[in-house]
């Protein structure tokens, strides 16, 4: 249903040290993984949207990167762009677990749908956090000793929640799948595993669409009693 390709996306946020040569990667296979996923709920949709700005956001930080190395760039360059990096892949990560918790519900995995809850709460905490911690003034207020300690605090706890949504994500992957999906293992020949694939991405959207008109049906039922 998507949730492996989504992992793959998120697990590149990992890479700190040259983010900037691997946010459009990331972007990029994330707008697929929210894209495949998008008839599932709002949530995933919205990660569209979300995920198109990443990918623009970090195309345009790859020209910056490579242009800085050859001229001197304008220091605002410098000082916006941590900010908006912040802000774009907080609301990335939102609406990613927002589609996560929602899916969880409908099928009966509350305990996951409560833990992505959280997970939405310390996100907006952290990444807020973030965005204050790359704003020049806040280093000017505190003092370069405390703020590079908070900063390498900041980037741990990032680090943290980062590989906490991962194994959300993995979770999602193993748990939230048709029955279907486990045919998918059977196949081995390689033409033979393309066919098999986009059979069952047909056939788990088919099941996924029946299962929440017969869920809607049995509300309706119990309403009329």
């Amino acid at each position: 249903m998507g949730f492996g390709i989504l992992f793959t996306g998120y697990f590149l946020l990992l890479n700190f040290a040259y983010s900037y040569f691997t946010d459009a990667i990331c972007a990029a296979i994330m707008l697929y993984a929210m894209h495949k996923l998008s008839w599932v709920n709002r949530g995933f949709k919205t990660g569209v949207y979300a995920s198109i700005a990443f990918l623009v956001f970090g195309m345009a930080e790859l020209c910056v990167s490579v242009a800085g190395m050859m001229i001197q760039m304008p220091d605002f360059i410098g000082l916006v762009l941590p900010m908006m990096r912040q802000l774009i892949i907080g609301i990335t990560t939102v609406t990613m677990l927002t589609g996560i918790s929602e899916v969880a519900l409908e099928v009966g995995l509350k305990r996951l749908s409560k833990k992505c809850e959280l997970f939405i709460k310390l996100t907006l905490c952290l990444y807020l956090v973030n965005i204050v911690l790359e704003a020049p003034a806040f280093a000017d207020l505190l003092g370069i000793g405390v703020s590079v300690a908070l900063y390498f605090i900041s980037i741990v706890a990032t680090l943290a929640l980062v590989a906490a949504n991962l194994v959300t994500i993995y979770q999602a992957y193993m748990k939230i799948c048709m029955p279907s999906d486990k045919d998918m293992k059977e196949k081995e020949s390689k033409l033979g595993f393309v066919k098999a694939f986009k059979a069952h991405e047909e056939k788990a959207q088919k099941e996924y669409a029946e299962y929440r008109i017969e869920k809607m049906k049995a509300k309706k039922s119990k309403g009329k009693k």
